[in-house]
Protein backbone atom coordinates (compact mmCIF):
# COMPACT_ATOMS: atom_id res chain seq x y z
CA UNK A 1 0.00 0.00 0.00
CA UNK A 2 1.15 3.22 -1.14
CA UNK A 3 1.08 6.23 1.18
CA UNK A 4 -1.42 8.51 -0.58
CA UNK A 5 -3.39 4.84 -0.80
CA UNK A 6 -3.67 4.68 2.89
CA UNK A 7 -4.60 8.63 2.61
CA UNK A 8 -7.82 7.72 0.75
CA UNK A 9 -8.53 4.66 2.11
CA UNK A 10 -8.23 6.11 5.90
CA UNK A 11 -10.01 9.93 5.05
CA UNK A 12 -7.29 11.43 6.92
CA UNK A 13 -3.72 12.84 6.15
CA UNK A 14 -0.41 11.17 7.92
CA UNK A 15 3.02 12.65 7.82
CA UNK A 16 5.38 10.92 5.49
CA UNK A 17 7.71 9.90 8.36
CA UNK A 18 4.88 8.31 10.45
CA UNK A 19 3.73 6.71 7.09
CA UNK A 20 7.17 5.41 6.08
CA UNK A 21 8.59 4.24 9.70
CA UNK A 22 5.15 3.14 11.24
CA UNK A 23 2.44 2.60 9.16
CA UNK A 24 4.02 0.75 6.06
CA UNK A 25 6.19 -1.80 8.10
CA UNK A 26 3.16 -2.34 10.43
CA UNK A 27 1.02 -3.28 7.33
CA UNK A 28 4.27 -5.35 5.85
CA UNK A 29 4.05 -7.07 8.84
CA UNK A 30 0.50 -8.12 9.23
CA UNK A 31 -1.73 -10.36 6.28
CA UNK A 32 -5.00 -7.71 7.08
CA UNK A 33 -6.75 -6.20 3.93
CA UNK A 34 -6.17 -2.89 3.24
CA UNK A 35 -9.25 -1.67 4.72
CA UNK A 36 -9.29 -3.49 7.49
CA UNK A 37 -6.03 -2.99 8.23
CA UNK A 38 -6.99 1.06 8.19
CA UNK A 39 -9.51 -0.13 10.43
CA UNK A 40 -7.66 -0.69 13.62
CA UNK A 41 -4.96 1.96 13.14
CA UNK A 42 -5.51 4.66 15.89
CA UNK A 43 -6.43 7.52 14.32
CA UNK A 44 -5.41 9.97 17.50
CA UNK A 45 -1.77 8.70 16.63
CA UNK A 46 -1.22 9.57 13.00
CA UNK A 47 -4.11 12.33 11.64
CA UNK A 48 -1.48 15.19 11.71
CA UNK A 49 -4.35 17.35 11.35
CA UNK A 50 -6.03 16.62 14.21
CA UNK A 51 -3.14 16.90 16.12
CA UNK A 52 -2.73 20.43 14.73
CA UNK A 53 -6.20 21.70 15.25
CA UNK A 54 -5.49 19.67 19.36
CA UNK A 55 -2.72 21.87 19.83
CA UNK A 56 -4.03 25.32 18.04
CA UNK A 57 -7.32 24.79 20.84
CA UNK A 58 -4.69 24.02 23.80
CA UNK A 59 -2.88 26.89 22.81
CA UNK A 60 -6.05 29.46 22.57
CA UNK A 61 -7.62 27.73 25.88
CA UNK A 62 -4.23 28.99 27.51
CA UNK A 63 -3.80 32.32 26.55
CA UNK A 64 -7.71 33.25 27.10
CA UNK A 65 -7.27 31.28 31.11
CA UNK A 66 -4.16 34.09 31.52
CA UNK A 67 -6.10 36.74 29.57
CA UNK A 68 -9.48 36.44 31.80
CA UNK A 69 -7.36 36.48 34.84
CA UNK A 70 -5.56 39.11 34.36
CA UNK A 71 -9.09 40.97 33.29
CA UNK A 72 -10.50 39.99 36.71
CA UNK A 73 -7.56 41.10 38.83
CA UNK A 74 -6.33 44.12 36.72
CA UNK A 75 -7.38 46.72 39.28
CA UNK A 76 -6.09 45.06 42.29
CA UNK A 77 -2.58 43.76 41.05
CA UNK A 78 -0.24 43.22 37.99
CA UNK A 79 1.39 39.82 37.37
CA UNK A 80 3.96 40.00 35.38
CA UNK A 81 4.82 36.26 34.88
CA UNK A 82 1.18 36.01 33.78
CA UNK A 83 1.64 38.62 31.43
CA UNK A 84 5.01 37.19 29.96
CA UNK A 85 3.49 33.87 30.04
CA UNK A 86 0.91 35.01 27.88
CA UNK A 87 3.14 36.75 25.05
CA UNK A 88 5.48 33.24 24.90
CA UNK A 89 2.44 31.64 24.00
CA UNK A 90 1.38 34.22 21.69
CA UNK A 91 4.28 34.55 19.88
CA UNK A 92 4.81 30.07 19.45
CA UNK A 93 0.89 30.49 18.41
CA UNK A 94 1.68 32.73 15.49
CA UNK A 95 5.13 31.42 14.94
CA UNK A 96 3.36 27.99 13.92
CA UNK A 97 0.45 29.29 12.77
CA UNK A 98 1.02 32.07 11.22
CA UNK A 99 4.68 32.84 10.19
CA UNK A 100 6.30 36.09 9.20
CA UNK A 101 7.84 34.23 6.15
CA UNK A 102 4.17 34.53 4.83
CA UNK A 103 3.77 38.22 5.77
CA UNK A 104 1.41 37.46 9.33
CA UNK A 105 2.07 39.85 12.31
CA UNK A 106 0.69 39.60 15.84
CA UNK A 107 -0.28 41.76 18.25
CA UNK A 108 -1.90 41.98 21.66
CA UNK A 109 -4.55 44.52 22.08
CA UNK A 110 -5.08 45.87 25.52
CA UNK A 111 -7.98 47.42 26.86
CA UNK A 112 -8.61 49.99 29.52
CA UNK A 113 -11.06 49.28 32.48
CA UNK A 114 -11.12 52.47 34.94
CA UNK A 115 -14.06 53.57 37.87
CA UNK A 116 -13.25 56.08 39.81
CA UNK A 117 -9.92 55.97 41.43
CA UNK A 118 -9.46 52.65 39.66
CA UNK A 119 -7.97 51.82 36.15
CA UNK A 120 -6.19 49.35 34.23
CA UNK A 121 -5.29 47.74 31.26
CA UNK A 122 -5.36 43.84 30.61
CA UNK A 123 -4.78 41.59 27.15
CA UNK A 124 -8.12 41.91 25.22
CA UNK A 125 -7.27 40.37 21.99
CA UNK A 126 -5.06 38.93 19.78
CA UNK A 127 -4.96 40.70 16.19
CA UNK A 128 -3.13 39.22 13.60
CA UNK A 129 -1.85 41.09 10.67
CA UNK A 130 -1.54 40.37 7.32
CA UNK A 131 1.01 42.25 4.77
CA UNK A 132 0.04 42.51 1.07
CA UNK A 133 1.73 44.69 -1.46
CA UNK A 134 3.93 46.48 1.19
CA UNK A 135 0.44 47.30 3.05
CA UNK A 136 -0.86 46.00 6.69
CA UNK A 137 -4.01 44.42 6.89
CA UNK A 138 -6.39 43.25 9.62
CA UNK A 139 -6.54 39.59 9.10
CA UNK A 140 -8.55 38.48 12.40
CA UNK A 141 -9.29 39.39 15.86
CA UNK A 142 -9.28 36.81 18.30
CA UNK A 143 -10.98 37.47 21.75
CA UNK A 144 -8.51 36.98 24.99
CA UNK A 145 -11.09 38.02 27.61
CA UNK A 146 -13.65 41.07 28.48
CA UNK A 147 -13.90 42.57 31.98
CA UNK A 148 -16.16 41.96 34.19
CA UNK A 149 -17.36 43.32 36.97
CA UNK A 150 -17.47 41.19 40.45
Amino acid sequence: MMWKEFEEIAGYEVTYEDYTNVIEPMYNATNLSKQEFVKVIDRKRFDFRAKEKAEKKAMLKAMKEIAAERAQNCEHFCNYEAEEKLMEIARNFMDKYFPKTLGYHGDIERKHWANNAHFCTYPAELVIYREYKGTWYEDQRIELAQWKAA
